[in-house]
Parts: structure tokens; C-alpha cells; sequence
């Protein structure tokens, strides 16, 4: 249906503008007034749109609110949304009225710290509290200005927490990484069967800088038609800052749990690491609604029911005294702790739900020595604090104010917050005494004290909702499980990943079962956010003051780490989470085809680096290259090609390489300004472009795929024409503004290598050193070599060690052949599950000490880089499924005698695999142990080319390439059950 919008613009070139724009909708028919004729125009509109400056003389009120009130729709943008007052609209109009010029040098967020970045984007837009028409398709808000140096700009809002009286909030302003909840930029009336809806800035036609157009134009677009709407679409709106708790009997009450199960004994579970406290090290437990940080020996910290912060501090004392953690056992599923004061001793075990926002705590007493025995039970209190903080970028009480009530018994107490955005109960076992006050100072929050003698065993769960509409399905849902049907799906998912996906037996015990924590953790990434989706988390910690207040680690959906860790999850044979990732960033593009940088729990969405978009495109086609899903990747497509389309708009210079340039940044120090591209951002785009091309033939896409294979063809040429410098024998790290090469000394190089957009020939010097000391720590690869000015031990992109780089290190030297090094990487990273948190991989670790630095002591993609390096690396696995065939190349550790791979998947199809060394001979058997027959061949790495190769006891011809120091020696077994290769040597 055509929309018909009449524009009122004072003449000049940002009313000119926005019209122009306005008459090139095909959905609308637009025409342009003068404020006088409204009154008799009003009959001939749906929406009347007045932008810019308020027009002379201003627009008749009675006209105005009498065609709101007969169903019309009122648009008042920038300047013009002052025009709430004199409509008579609103009794306390905007008290942030100004019209100048802008200076970068004034911009209020431009931090100190931010400073040094050159490139940092002077951008503002907007940011709803949750789903609202005026964002539609564009994920609860958008950047839409990018101002320029010098350009006039003004604009009417509320600013210093004023809030209109009478309309709604609709969004709030933001800036680059900040959210201001003290300035609104958009609200809304009901009037009659109409609406008013105001943007008061950013709505710039004119702006010089176009770069955010697209954002703009559907923003406005869709402005125009939440004006005109009367439909019962969600209409999300900020709730009033929360600035106190309080007790309220209206609060409705759930009846009391039933607790009918027991909690799993840790030591059933094989991966089970414990051993006494000593350093206070963190432990986490995941489920997909729910996440629980804290640390050994002060124990539980946080709950987080994504989005909100359910438990905010959790305090046990025995007899009064705090009782600390003396004692651990840590498995992927359960944490125990024996707690202990002077001379008393109690035991704490937690389990966090698989699928529901629930956490169970059971309390057992226990005895710390001898003469503590006919003291009688201890007496035990547990004190938790709740604010219910919903996560950055969002501020603290941002939810409204908290309502809080218990039963009389204890057996059930309940925090809200009135606006119903997040709830929490906490469940009792048994009688105890409860006390809920509020927490005094700063954001509203409850303290609840639970006391009790610990005779018998206590449970306390923690069950939390994004409203109370889903905690009262969660409660349906326990109470049909009960306990025991909890624990019984966390079982089931565990051994669906131990004994269903790819597992390694090698005689090596502890590099054996860090490869099974490496799964696990994982696993326990895949997170659920309502209103947001179901992806991979980057990693979890406990929130800090400052940067990381209201950040819970990153624990939040990020395409990088999603990326990485998805090709790990393909390697060890976990096609349905990966289709969940490629799902979840394909559904949330940016109008312009962008794939998201990071979107948290709280949902909102940064757009805002330049690797996420050729990773997204790597990743469906590695899912396409390892499960065959021809289906899914048809199903997709879309969101694929208008992946690509964004790629090729990034390549303003048309030299085939895509840029940093007013797109994002990347890793490392990529992107971080001045630079137009970077070696590791063509490296991915050449292996997307190779990798879609493939996909397109599967799918029968031919023309994408002829294109992208040429593409392809002139970026590997670029590679080796814009980075090489064959006088130095090195790849440049980057490109500056003016296309000059600079830098050399990076980790990030590893990327072009592993991913075969480099010729290893010409890196030679950087493998070398890359094995070093220059790069390599016992613990894992610098991001720089020691030797680089600049070399800063601690930080991120210019000395520390990232498990992430290990990887990539560890990945590239087995494509080179230089698998002694290799392995020396995967076994640094495999080693982190048992330096520091107990089963878990840091983020990141001092270059020059062995020691965690900033970042998160459990980060999926270390976790990725154990599991992708065995797989594609040490294995050497290549898969083909959509054209039925398999390589594996593997390279065994000189100290092993025999390799086992069980499960080895590709498309339906898995293989177990046995590698064995034996009286100057290496034997490599495969047998088909699920699916169809697969065309598979064996290829491994050998020192010395072989005396004889026998093929089933048959002797064959190998296919002979070199390889590194070596040779390549590939055998092809017809598709079938599989077969025994034996390489004799001399």
C-alpha cells in the first residue's frame, strides 16, 4: 500500500535533500507543504512530516492534533521535534535546543583514552531498550551521522536526564562503544487513533559525510511508517531509571519447588581436575540461559541469566565467620568446594542447567578435625545481593526500580523490577529464615539473607527470566524435569560431546584430556539471550569496576570468536551449533549486507569491524566443505550474497582488496587507523572468495562462482604484488592510506599462511622466527617478537601471548611442513587447561611471564585453537563432502608411537582412524564406522621417502610431494569400509 507523506522543510539544502530522498521511495507519495496550507492539506496525507528547522509561523495545533487524532501519523525531526509544546502535546518540551558547528576536537566522547586511536569514528545514532518499530531490521538501533569538521548541525532533545512528561522514550543517544541514557533523542505520543513520533537529532540528508546513508534512510523510512502505524507490533520503551528497592506484597509469589534429585558426585566425572586452593583462581559453569563466575576460595561472584545479572555478590559464613573454599573439584558440569573457618567445615556443590536459567546450590555439612564431632549442627547463612543489572552497555538501574517479597516460611523469595524487565526467585529445600532488605547507596539492589542449621542437606536454586513471562514457562519446565531431569540433560550433552564427536587417544594422558576440556568448554559456549538469539559467547569472567562494569568477561556474541570457534566445532564434527551460529549473524546484517561485529545479551548490536564479514563467508563455506549440508547453504544464500556485495562496496580504490577504510578494524593492531588494508584482512578475503566460489557450484550458483573464482585469482596476485617484499623476503603487515607496505613483525602474518593466501616459500623468515625466540614463550606465540619496537609485554597487540595467534602459528607451520614446531605450539595452548583456572584456556598471558594478564580465564577461541590445530593441523584433515572425499595428512610428534582419532566426521560419514609406529614402519589404518563410504586419502608426512607402500597388503605407488623438510606421501582408498596403509621406510 503507497504511504502517502507530506514534507514541511524550510527551502534550503537539507530540506531540499530530504525530499529529494522522499520522492525516490516507490511505496510512497510524497509531496512537500508550506506550514500555513496544513490545515486544509491534513485530508490528503497519512503522514506529515516536519523536518528540520520549526517552520515560520509554525504549524496551525488544532489542525495538527485533530488529523493525530482521526488516525494520522506526525513525524518531527531534528529542530522541529520542539513543536511538541506549542502543538500542545507535551508539558515539559526539550531542554537541549542548538544549532552550531561541529568540532571533532569537542567531542564529548572522545576520551583521553581513546585519543591515540587515529581512526576513530566521530559517529552518533541511537539505541532503543528493545524491539521497536523505529529500528526494524536495524537490531534496537544504528549509527545514521558521521559529521564532518566544520558542519552546521543542531538539534531539540532532552539532555542531563530530563525526559519528556508525556510521551514515551523511544531511543536514547549513541555514540562510538557509549550509550547515553542522559540525552533522548527519539519519543512518542498517542493521540486519538494516531501517533507523534519525534527524532529530535542525527537526521542529517545533507551531511557531506554519505558513509552512514543506508542506516539513515532506512531509520527515517522507518519513522514514516511507525508514524502512520496503529498495529500491535512490540513497542519497546526506556522504563524511568531505577534509583531505589523496595518490599511489595502485590508481588506474586510461585508456590515452592520440589527438590527430588541429587546433584552429580564430580568424581564420576572422568575430566575431573581437584586439589586444594591456593591461588584463588577462577571457575565458571555455563548453561545456555545462565552463566556462574567466581573463584575458589572466595567462591560464587555472579549469576548472570542473560540478560541481567541475577546474583551480584554470594557470601556464605559458618557460625558467622565468612567460610572460604579449601578445596576443589572442577568438572565441565559441577564445581564442589569443601568450605572450612577455623573449625568448621561444609561442602558446596553447584550445577547450572543446560537449557533453563537455573542454578542449584546444595550445602551438606562436613567435619574439618576430630574434635569439631558432638559440637552439633553448624549454623549456616547464605547472603546474596541482586540488582538485576541488565548488561553493558545498558546502565545500572536502567530497568526501572526493584520490588522484592518472601514467603513466610523462606521457601521462596522473588526480586523484580517493576518495569518486568528480568526477574529472579530463589527457591529454598526447606524451611529457613529469610531476610530481603535493600541495599543502600548507588542503583536499587536486595540483599536476602538465608539462615538455617545444617543438619541436612540444603538446596538453593536460582531461577531467573527476562520477565516474568518466562520465568513462569521456566518454572513449568522444573517442575516437570524436577532435579534429577536437570542433571540428567547436562549428562546427556556430555556424552553426546565425548562420545559423538571426534576424541584422540595417544598415550599422552594430559594432552588427552585437554583435548576433551577443550570440547567441553566449548560446548558450554553456546549461549541464548531472549529477543537477541542463540549463538556462541566469546568468553566469561566476572565483571570489574570501570571498563568492565556490566561485563560479565565477553560473555556476549562476537563474529570473530564465533568464527574461530566454529571451525573447531567443524573439525570435531559439531555441524548443528555451527548452522546455529551462520544462522544467527546471516538473520542480523546491516542493511548494507555487514555481518555484526559483537551484539550483546542485552541486544545491542556494534557493526563496527572488518573481518567479520569475509569470516562469516569463510565460515559457510567451511560448513559446506566438512558437513555437505547443500540444503542449508542454499537456504542461506541471501544473506551470503549480500555478504559479498558488502565486501566488494569496502574496495573503494577498485584494486580488489577490501578495506579498513570507514569499515572497521580488525585484529592485532589492523585497522586501528591509518592503515587502508591489511595482510590478514586480503587473507581472509582471498579464502572467502575461494571458499564461496566452491559453495556456488555446489549450490549452482555459476555465475557467483565464476566471479569469485577471478576475484579470487587477482587477490592472491595482489598478495604477492602489494605485501611481498622480495628484498627482504617478507610480507608486509599492512597498507597504509597512501598504498605504501608497512610493518613486518606480527603474529596476525600466521593467518595468510594457514589459510594458503601466502606463499610459505616467501615466509620463510617469518616461520623461522615465528618457531623462536623471538615469538615463542613456552607458553604460546607473541602477537610481536621481542625484538619489535615498541615490544610491550602486557599489551594485547604489541608483545602479549594470545592462545588465538598460537594457533594460528601452530596451523601455518603444519601447512609448511614444519611440524616440530607445530606441535610445540598446539601443546602450549593444550597446557593451559592445567596452569590457571582449572580446565579452562586464558585470552590472554604476558609475553615475557607465564601469567595471565587482561582478558578471560575461559575464551572459546583458545579453547578452538587445541581442538582446530589437532584436527587440521596435527591430522592434517581436509575435507570435501559435498564432492564424497577426505584427506587426512597427518604429522605424528616425534615422541609418539601410535595416534588414535575416533570419529573423525565428514558429512555423514565418520571414520576411525589408527596411526602407529613400528619396527621402521608407519602403519595407518581407517575404518568406516558410520555413513556412506567416503573417497578417503591417507598422506602423511615422512622424513624419508618410503622402500615400499602397501595399501591392504597390496603394494601401491604413492603419490610424492615435498613438504617442509619431508615429503607427502599420498595413498587413495576407494569409497568403502576403509583400509590399512603401511609406509616401510629405510
Amino acid at each position: 500500500m503507497s504511504l502517502r507523506v507530506g514534507l514541511v522543510a524550510i527551502p534550503g539544502a537539507e530540506g531540499d535533500a530530504a525530499f529529494a530522498w522522499l520522492t525516490g521511495l516507490p511505496e510512497v507519495q510524497a509531496r512537500r507543504y508550506d506550514a500555513g496550507v496544513l490545515g486544509t492539506a491534513a485530508d490528503e496525507l497519512d503522514v506529515l512530516w516536519v523536518h528540520g528547522e520549526a517552520p515560520p509561523g509554525g504549524c496551525p495545533p488544532e489542525a495538527v492534533r485533530g488529523f493525530v487524532a482521526q488516525g494520522g501519523g506526525l513525524l518531527l525531526t531534528m529542530q522541529a521535534a520542539a513543536l511538541v509544546g506549542p502543538l500542545g502535546l507535551e508539558t515539559v518540551p526539550p531542554n537541549d535546543c542548538r544549532a552550531m558547528r561541529w568540532s571533532h576536537a569537542a567531542d564529548e566522547w572522545w576520551s583521553e583514552e581513546l585519543r591515540g586511536l587515529a581512526g576513530y569514528p566521530h559517529v552518533r545514532g541511537l539505541a532503543t531498550y528493545g524491539a521497536h518499530p523505529l529500528v526494524e531490521g536495524l537490531h534496537n538501533g544504528t549509527y545514521c551521522w558521521t559529521p564532518s569538521e566544520g558542519e552546521a548541525f543542531a538539534w531539540s532533545c532532552y539532555s542531563g536526564g530530563a525526559w519528556p512528561a508525556d510521551g514515551r522514550v523511544v531511543a536514547v543517544e549513541r555514540a562510538y562503544r557509549i550509550q547515553n541514557p542522559e540525552r533522548v533523542v527519539a519519543w512518542e505520543y498517542a493521540l486519538g487513533r494516531g501517533r507523534v513520533l519525534c527524532l529530535g537529532a542525527f537526521i542529517a540528508f545533507a551531511a557531506p559525510d554519505r558513509q552512514l546513508r543506508p542506516q539513515l534512510e532506512r531509520l527515517v523510512g522507518n519513522a514514516l511508517r511507525a508514524a502512520r502505524s496503529s498495529s500491535p507490533e512490540p513497542r519497546g520503551w526506556w522504563p524511568s531509571p531505577g534509583t531505589l528497592a523496595s518490599a511489595s506484597e502485590a508481588l506474586a509469589l510461585p508456590e515452592p519447588l520440589e527438590f527430588d534429585g541429587a546433584l552429580p558426585v564430580p568424581s564420576d566425572d572422568p575430566l575431573l581436575l581437584a586439589g586444594a586452593v591456593q591461588a584463588d583462581d577462577a571457575f565458571d559453569l555455563a548453561g545456555r540461559r545462565a552463566l556462574l563466575a567466581g573463584t575458589e576460595q572466595r567462591g560464587i561472584r555472579e549469576v548472570w541469566i542473560h540478560p541481567h545479572r541475577a546474583v551480584a555478590s554470594w557470601t556464605v559464613r559458618a557460625d558467622g565467620d565468612v567460610a572460604l573454599g579449601a578445596q576443589v573439584e572442577v568438572t565441565p558440569d559441577v564445581v564442589s568446594r569443601a568450605l572450612q573457618t577455623v573449625d568448621r567445615r561444609l561442602q558446596e556443590t553447584v550445577l547450572v542447567a543446560l537449557e533453563h536459567p537455573v542454578v542449584l546450590v546444595e550445602y551438606r555439612p562436613g567435619r574439618k578435625r576430630r574434635e569439631s564431632v558432638g559440637r552439633g549442627p553448624v549454623d549456616v547463612e547464605v547472603e546474596l545481593v541482586t540488582d538485576l543489572r541488565r548488561m553493558w552497555p545498558f546502565a545500572a538501574g536502567c530497568g526501572g526500580n526493584l520490588v522484592f517479597c518472601c514467603r513466610g516460611d523462606g521457601r521462596v523469595a522473588m526480586v523484580a523490577s517493576e518495569s518486568d524487565d528480568g526477574v529472579m526467585a530463589v527457591f529454598l529445600s526447606r524451611p529457613a529464615t529469610v531476610e530481603m532488605t535493600p541495599v543502600a547507596g548507588g542503583a536499587p539492589a536486595v540483599r536476602c539473607r538465608i539462615r538455617t542449621t545444617l543438619g541436612s542437606p540444603l538446596f538453593v536454586a536460582v531461577v531467573g527470566g527476562a520477565d516474568q513471562a518466562e520465568l513462569q514457562r521456566t518454572l513449568r519446565g522444573i517442575r516437570r524435569l524436577g532435579v534429577a531431569g536437570l542433571v540428567r540433560q547436562r549428562a546427556q550433552r556430555a556424552a553426546v560431546v565425548a562420545e559423538a564427536r571426534l576424541a584422540v587417544r595417544t598415550g599422552d594422558a594430559l594432552f588427552d584430556r585437554s583435548i576433551e576440556w577443550a570440547k567441553r568448554r566449548l560446548d558450554a559456549f553456546l549461549g541464548d539471550a531472549p529477543g537477541v538469539g542463540r549463538s556462541l559467547l566469546a568468553g566469561y569472567a566476572t565483571a570489574r569496576e570501570g571498563w568492565g562494569d556490566g561485563r560479565p568477561g565477553a560473555a556476549w556474541f562476537v563474529t570473530r570468536d564465533a568464527c574461530w570457534a566454529s571451525l573447531a566445532l567443524l573439525a570435531e564434527g559439531e555441524y548443528s551449533l555451527v548452522r546455529q551460529v551462520i544462522r544467527f549473524l546471516g538473520d542480523r546484517q546491516d542493511v548494507t549486507g555487514k555481518v555484526l561485529h559483537e551484539a550483546t545479551t542485552s541486544g545491542q548490536f556494534h557493526f563496527d569491524s572488518a573481518d567479520s564479514t569475509p569470516l562469516y563467508l569463510l565460515l559457510v563455506a567451511r560448513y559446506l566443505a566438512w558437513s555437505g549440508d547443500r540444503e542449508f547453504v542454499a537456504s542461506i544464500w541471501p544473506h551470503v550474497e549480500r555478504a559479498l556485495a558488502f565486501c566488494l562496496s569496502t574496495d573503494r580504490d577498485g584494486d580488489g582488496l577490501i578495506e579498513h577504510t570507514g569499515v572497521g578494524d580488525g585484529i592485532g593492531a589492523e585497522g586501528a587507523g591509518g592503515q587502508r588494508t591489511s595482510l590478514y584482512l586480503a587473507a581472509l578475503w582471498q579464502a572467502s572468495l575461494g571458499g564461496v566460489a566452491r559453495a556456488a557450484e555446489v549450490v549452482g550458483k555459476d555465475r557467483v562462482a565464476a566471479e569469485c573464482w577471478a576475484r579470487a585469482a587477482r587477490v592472491t596476485a595482489a598478495i604477492e604484488d602489494r605485501f611481498y617484499d622480495a628484498e627482504r623476503g617478507a610480507y608486509a603487515r599492512e597498507l597504509l592510506a597512501d598504498g605504501t607496505p608497512s610493518g613486518t613483525g606480527s603474529a596476525v602474518t600466521a593467518v595468510a599462511l594457514l589459510l594458503g593466501s601466502a606463499n610459505p616459500v616467501h615466509a620463510k623468515a617469518f616461520l623461522q622466527a615465528l618457531g623462536g625466540e623471538e615469538f615463542s614463550a613456552r607458553w604460546g606465540v607473541r602477537m610481536t617478537p621481542v625484538t619489535e619496537p615498541g615490544f610491550a609485554p602486557e599489551a594485547r597487540d604489541r608483545g602479549a601471548v594470545w592462545p588465538l595467534a598460537t594457533g594460528w602459528a601452530a596451523l601455518a607451520e603444519y601447512r609448511a611442513g614444519l611440524g616440530d614446531c607445530a606441535f610445540r605450539h598446539l601443546r602450549a595452548n593444550a597446557d593451559l587447561a592445567f596452569a590457571r583456572q582449572r580446565g579452562a584456556f586464558d585470552e590472554v598471558l604476558h609475553g615475557l611471564e607465564e601469567r595471565a594478564v587482561e582478558g578471560c580465564p575461559d575464551h572459546a577461541c583458545s579453547a578452538a585453537m587445541v581442538v582446530l590445530p589437532l584436527v587440521e593441523g596435527l591430522l592434517g584433515a581436509e575435507p570435501d563432502a559435498a564432492a564424497g572425499r577426505v584427506t587426512v595428512a597427518p604429522r605424528m610428534p616425534q615422541g609418539w608411537s601410535r595416534l588414535e582419532v575416533l570419529g573423525l566426521r565428514c558429512a555423514d560419514t565418520a571414520y576411525d582412524l589408527r596411526l602407529q609406529r613400528r619396527d621402521g614402519a608407519l602403519f595407518v589404518a581407517a575404518s568406516r564406522t558410520q555413513g556412506p563410504g567416503l573417497a578417503l586419502t591417507v598422506a602423511p608426512w615422512l622424513s624419508t621417502l618410503p622402500e615400499r607402500v602397501e595399501l591392504d597388503g597390496r603394494e601401491v605407488r604413492p603419490e610424492v610431494t615435498g613438504w617442509g623438510a619431508g615429503f607427502r606421501c599420498a595413498v587413495a582408498m576407494a569409497a568403502g569400509d576403509g583400509g590399512e596403509v603401511r609406509y616401510f621406510l629405510k
